[in-house]
């Protein structure tokens, strides 16, 4: 699956990631966690190739900086953390996902139309494929995003902060159809968050950053263990039972 490999980069010979090593585990969700300026963007700018690095970015043994834009878009979908509203439909919109197996005339096959429909269903947007995107609210905006990504196929997928924007209710609902997206279509992905509550109820395991380095990486279970938030980001956890299931909490100390 993918993985990073002594990877080093930076802007303007500052270096951001230094040496920094750890893979994804396939059919899970790793939230990506750290500080301001830790480096979180900085490796999806990498994995997009938009930043120089040193080191390698595998894909299943494939060093992902020796692909082409069309056959690294086969393997991996990526969301970005400032998304547009362009005057398309949502379902143009989800649509720009079967970009890579378009011939030269962007022709859709039968298949390439289903695969939409499809992901619409699944992002639970169907009934507002009609819609233009500049009508649609932040959460609905986020879920036809989704579903473009899910149009793509991939079998990993990456998101930069993809709830930012959002209200609690959104971004939790987000959150829970991401799990049933990953259970369901056995995808793996990577999500950055700044949420650590949201992070370790969502995500399967926890990668943090901290100073350029990897300060953690291992399964949710065994951060909350050691402590490792707690460590890394100076917080206080705090744990309530809410309808039958324990929920963690941080707050500042």
């Amino acid at each position: 699956m993918l993985s990073f490999e002594n990877l080093t980069a930076g802007y303007r010979a500052k270096p951001v990631l230094e040496r920094v090593s750890f893979g994804l585990v396939p059919h899970t969700i790793t939230a990506l966690l750290g500080k301001n300026g830790s480096g979180k963007s900085t490796l999806v700018s990498c994995i997009n190739q938009e930043l120089h690095y040193r080191g390698e970015i595998c894909f299943s043994g494939q060093n992902i900086a020796l692909l082409s834009p069309r056959e690294r878009a086969k393997l991996l979908a990526i969301l970005p953390q400032n998304l547009e509203r362009p005057q398309v439909t949502v379902e143009e919109l989800v649509g720009f996902g079967r970009s890579p197996y378009l011939d030269i005339g962007k022709r859709f096959s039968r298949a390439d139309r289903e695969a939409v429909q499809q992901a619409m269903r699944d992002a639970d947007i169907w009934e507002m494929r009609g819609k233009n995107m500049c009508l649609l609210s932040g959460g609905e905006q986020q879920r036809a995003y989704l579903a473009m990504i899910l149009a793509q196929n991939t079998r990993a997928v990456i998101l930069d902060e993809p709830t930012t924007h959002l209200d609690m209710e959104y971004e939790a609902a987000f959150l829970s159809k991401l799990r049933e997206l990953k259970n369901r279509h056995k995808k793996t992905v990577m999500i950055i968050l700044h949420n650590l509550s949201q992070a370790v109820q969502y995500a399967d395991r926890i990668v943090i950053l901290r100073e350029g380095g990897v300060f953690f990486e291992g399964t949710t279970q065994k951060c909350l263990e050691e402590e490792a938030i707690e460590r890394a980001f100076h917080v206080r956890r705090y744990e309530v039972l809410q309808e039958g299931e324990r929920r963690v909490f941080f707050a500042a100390r």
